[in-house]
């Protein structure tokens, strides 16, 4: 069994770490429960969940505990586990980790003694307020800015439909040239013949009855390469509209926005942090990956705009309107991943301003000094610090179902 007025620290991820790491710079005395039972419950276990978990905290001394800490990254195994602690121990203090607001209050009227703590809303401030924090130093480094001709990703993503178009362009100027001179019209004349000729109205007023064999034959040709050309034109416009529509509606599409804040990834933080940048008037775009991500229609719902592609792409940053935005937040729960985020995003716009989501707090540190990131914080560092500051609440000895 511990010694008496140690901390117990049930659950798995950053956060568990990063306040693991705190306790014992503290040299508080920390016995750590790992959450992997709960991951694999589906399998046949010679114990029941709340039997293992019952007897780790025995074994782990709840009885003596100065506090637990259930710090999960899955707010079902936080409640589960702190029942579970209340069951064995009705006054030890725990302090538990939820994202789910609504939660926290039905688990807080349980019993005195429980402090509930959404790690993603401590940090979202100080990462909202880097938006318009002003800045220390200059960038060094310099991508290739916006591009001279924005238009030529447009063009590339659909050849086929402008080959087509300027085909009908090339049919329209040689007819009406080779009318000109052949059948000594004027320059008005011979282009109004060659339209008749191309959507085979034949208005009858200029005719090739009386022109050369090569002319005729030359007619023949532009009417059914006019009426070819028309046909594929107007098909693959009309693909391009429905496809467009389907985007649109997925949220995949091309936004023309100004001054405007970009949000990588719709995880737990993410969406705290677009929601209040909505709750102080920002204008944000979201782009996520997964199309069915649970906080889209909350988010969306709360006026931001969607688009649901990956953001590691510097096409979808494109479409995301990156040239014209203010700022720019990755906060997908991958470090390599917002870091890979950021460097697109530089090298496209080189004054853009970056919050990227680290961590480890010392390569966020590296990330702001040598890549020239502007701010490059860590939720769980950040939410660790104030978890590890409610421990001061809790007595150092106290009173419990065993003499201390």
């Amino acid at each position: 069994m511990e010694t008496a007025n140690h901390v117990i620290l049930f659950g798995s991820g950053h956060l568990v770490f990063q306040v693991g790491r705190r306790l014992h710079d503290q040299n508080v005395a920390v016995t750590h429960i790992s959450s992997e039972r709960f991951q694999v419950a589906s399998k046949p276990l010679r114990e029941s969940l709340i039997e293992h978990f019952r007897n780790a905290l025995q074994e782990a001394g709840i009885q003596n505990a100065r506090a637990v800490y259930v710090l999960d990254e899955e707010d079902r195994y936080n409640i589960q586990f702190a029942l579970i602690a209340i069951s064995l121990n009705d006054s030890v203090p725990i302090i538990v980790s939820l994202f789910n607001a609504e939660l926290a209050g039905h688990l807080q009227d349980c019993r005195s003694g429980i402090i509930v703590l959404n790690p993603a809303q401590v940090a979202t401030n100080l990462f909202v307020e880097a938006l318009r924090a002003p800045l220390m130093r200059r960038i060094r480094r310099h991508g290739s800015g916006q591009p001279l001709f924005p238009k030529m990703s447009e063009i590339r993503s659909n050849p086929w439909l402008y080959l087509l178009v300027l085909m009908f362009v090339f049919l329209l100027g040689g007819g009406t040239v080779l009318f000109h001179f052949t059948e000594k019209l004027s320059w008005l004349d011979a282009a109004y013949f060659t339209v008749t000729v191309m959507t085979t109205t034949g208005f009858g007023d200029i005719t090739l009855r009386n022109s050369s064999g090569a002319v005729k034959i030359f007619g023949i040709c532009l009417m059914l390469g006019a009426v070819v050309l028309a046909s594929l034109t107007f098909s693959f416009i009309t693909d391009r509209l429905l496809k467009k529509r389907s985007e649109m509606a997925l949220g995949r599409k091309r936004y023309r926005l100004s001054d405007h804040v970009i949000v990588c990834g719709l995880g737990k933080s993410g969406y705290q942090v677009a929601s209040e940048l909505l709750k102080r008037k920002e204008k944000i775009l979201v782009i996520e990956k997964d199309a069915d991500n649970r906080f889209l229609e909350s988010i969306r719902s709360q006026g931001a705009r969607i688009f649901v592609g990956d953001a590691s792409l510097s096409t979808v940053l494109n479409d995301a309107g990156v040239y014209k935005a203010c700022g720019l937040f990755s906060m997908i729960n991958d470090d390599l991943k917002n870091l890979e985020i950021g460097l697109n995003a530089r090298s496209l716009r080189p004054d853009l301003r970056l919050i990227l989501r680290v961590f480890d707090k010392e390569i966020a540190e590296q990330l702001r000094d040598r890549l020239d990131i502007h701010f490059a914080m860590s939720t769980s560092a950040i939410a660790a610090e104030e978890f590890v500051m409610l421990l001061d609440k809790c007595p150092v000895e106290r009173l419990s179902g065993t003499d201390v």
